[in-house]
């Protein structure tokens, strides 16, 4: 578990959050946060221009880079601003775009934007449509999310869908502040609006802050988060409670993967069911009996939900028993149920005689 990525919820991340913003100085996590965003726009527009004279075979111009920060009302403007303030004190042209009126800023926010107003920038207050159309048409080295946080869940519509969209046309690498904005950081879905749009960023990388997100990973998130890097900000690891859940990692497994005896069989690494496969339905049961045998499984039985549709053989694998689902003694082995089962009142049976089973069951 060490080694896995941890995925944290966005309540534990605001008790993490606050835990370590009281053995800080004010304003620490927005800074650190701002410094290692800059630290990854510096590194992808280095890997852009590194791309670029590869292919055209040229040594590319040393050009200062181009960006366009879009700044929201809350914190996560706030880490734009911290980035815009790193990038312009290394030279980059910034453009900062702030859309969207701040009725209440929080003091890191008020703090870090006075930090940019010392730089040499230029500053975009409003999202007319002239405006948006000439920033999509202007070459950009990089565009940086910093629009909404981990904290906004509502669906973008009107003015804040038109400059998200406007993001995303642009011909440039996208890096979101810790998670594009319009996506659940818990759920990875997109909310609607009342015509049914979904407005999201797609990002090409997303620099998530503190620790990692569910929503990154599952859902819509893996269609609009890109590349997810983790910037741990130095937080104390003691201050990370146990994780909800773990991105699927090899790692997880390794417990499993032993050497087996020479003087052994199908027979000695357990028997694995699968009940599924229904009539049209046969190949995901079948696709679910080759994953157990390929993750070391003994002897893998098919038990068909539709006796009359039930296969032979496999000739893919034909080391797979073919049965019907009733012929199976569900007490004997690990039962998985599911897959192409449907959901006739055969299969509610078949479902209700594995849980009452007492064999290990994975639905």
């Amino acid at each position: 578990m060490a080694d896995a990525t941890r995925l944290y919820d966005v309540a534990q991340i605001r008790d993490i959050e606050r835990h370590a913003q009281a053995d800080l100085p004010p304003h620490t996590l927005m800074q650190r946060a701002g410094l290692a965003a800059a630290d990854q726009a510096q590194m992808l527009v280095q890997m852009a221009t590194a791309t670029d004279s590869n292919q055209s075979g040229a040594q590319a111009t040393q050009a200062a880079p181009q960006v366009l920060i879009v700044a929201g009302p809350g914190n996560n403007g706030g880490d734009g601003f911290e980035c815009g303030f790193q990038l312009a004190r290394r030279g980059w042209h910034v453009t900062l775009w702030m859309p969207l009126d701040a009725t209440a800023p929080g003091e890191d926010q008020v703090q870090a934007l006075a930090r940019i107003r010392t730089c040499t920038i230029s500053v975009i207050d409003t999202a007319t449509a002239p405006e948006c159309a000439a920033l999509a048409a202007q070459r950009w080295s990089l565009v940086i999310d910093g629009l909404f946080g981990i904290g906004s869940n509502r669906a973008l519509t009107g003015a804040l869908r038109a400059v998200v969209d406007t993001i995303n046309a642009i011909d440039a690498p996208l890096l979101a502040l810790d998670i594009p904005s319009g996506l659940n950081a818990d759920t990875g879905t997109v909310a609607s609006g009342a015509d049914g749009a979904k407005v999201c960023v797609r990002a090409t990388h997303t620099l998530t802050f503190i620790a990692d997100k569910p929503g990154l990973h599952t859902g819509e998130g893996r269609d609009h988060a890109g590349v997810v890097s983790v910037a741990d900000l130095d937080i104390e690891p003691a201050l990370l409670p146990a994780p909800r859940a773990l991105l699927n990692d090899p790692v997880l497994f390794a417990h499993a993967a032993k050497s087996r005896r020479h003087a052994s069989h199908k027979g000695s690494f357990g028997d694995v069911l699968i009940i599924g496969g229904a009539a049209g339905m046969a190949g995901a049961a079948l696709l679910a009996a080759h994953a157990a045998l390929k993750a070391g499984s003994g002897r893998v039985l098919i038990g068909f939900a539709d006796a009359g549709h039930a296969p032979q053989y496999d000739p893919l694998h034909p080391e797979l028993m073919c049965r019907t689902a009733a012929a199976l003694d569900f007490n004997h082995g690990t039962l998985v149920v599911g897959p192409g089962l449907g959901t006739s009142v055969d299969a509610c049976a078949l479902i209700l005689r594995a849980c009452l089973s007492d064999s290990p069951l994975v639905l």
